[in-house]
């Protein structure tokens, strides 16, 4: 079985937009050809709250393949926790949860991870 390509998080943001109601996160992958700009929106978060010390962030796949890596669970939960927790947010959540709780809207399928204060690292 071939591994797939270590996908960079260099050229990925996490934003909000509420040009929709209700509003909703984005991880966008940012594509540059000279002066032009290209957003590509890869994973939409739904819901982002925090409960009972839990943070819940259901999301959907928009882009199956970025970059040459299948954008699988794992991957999307990368994406969630690196540009838009991370980048967009400070990790600030990390105050208020001890753990994440990602959940695919499309499969139903989840995965509760731990949230550090520290440094924002999940496990």
């Amino acid at each position: 079985m071939n591994a797939q390509p270590p996908l960079s998080l260099r050229n990925f943001y996490g934003s909000f937009t509420d040009r929709d109601r209700p509003g909703y996160h984005l991880v966008d992958r940012c594509y540059q050809n000279g002066s032009e700009t290209t957003l590509v929106e890869v994973v939409k978060v739904t819901r982002l709250e925090v409960q009972y010390r839990q943070l819940f962030c259901e999301y959907e796949i928009l882009q199956l393949v970025v970059d040459g890596v299948v954008v699988t669970d794992a991957v999307a939960q990368r994406l969630i926790h690196g540009p838009l927790l991370g980048g967009l947010y400070y990790h600030n959540y990390a105050k208020e949860a001890d753990r994440v709780v990602f959940i695919n809207r499309e499969s139903g399928a989840r995965r509760v991870a731990q949230y550090h204060r520290n440094d924002g690292a999940i496990t």
